[in-house]
């Protein structure tokens, strides 16, 4: 995980020096980090996709798609209206794609588009997927 402070002139990278400055642990940047990803965001905006309605991604043309992720209480908000298996992979930093199905066959079509996306997109995370539960996201 990578902290930065955003401003109009791009992103600069947090240091160590900068927290212990600002009189905080990393936890407390952390938790600080958090409020301020939901003040910015809010609500996660999702959309199916074309032809795979069951499929969704998350709407964000911000380059922070894959720290949505760490909203845990708003993807509870997700589970409310689609289902309370959702699985998700975050390829890139710009791309979060999941579903509300465990079926075996929707599972394997999820987990190639994350591996494709993954391959072929600049600033990759991770091909793994993720479930989540209301204790937080497990490795699915």
């Amino acid at each position: 995980m990578v902290y930065v402070l955003d401003g109009a002139d791009g992103a600069s990278l947090v240091s160590y020096g900068m927290m212990r400055g600002w009189g905080m642990d990393p936890d407390r940047l952390h938790q600080r980090a958090l409020a301020n990803l939901d003040r910015a965001h809010g609500e996660i905006g999702t959309k199916p996709v074309g032809k795979l309605p069951w499929l969704h991604v998350v709407e964000a043309d911000d380059g922070y798609a894959a720290s949505r992720v760490l909203l845990h209480w708003r993807w509870s908000d997700l589970t409310l209206r689609l289902g309370d298996a959702l699985v998700l992979g975050m390829p890139t930093r710009d791309v979060v794609v999941f579903t509300a199905s465990l079926e075996e066959d929707k599972i394997e079509k999820l987990r190639e588009t994350v591996e494709t996306v993954e391959r072929h997109q600049g600033r990759p995370v991770s091909r793994k997927l993720y479930q989540w539960t209301p204790q937080g996201w497990i490795e699915f």
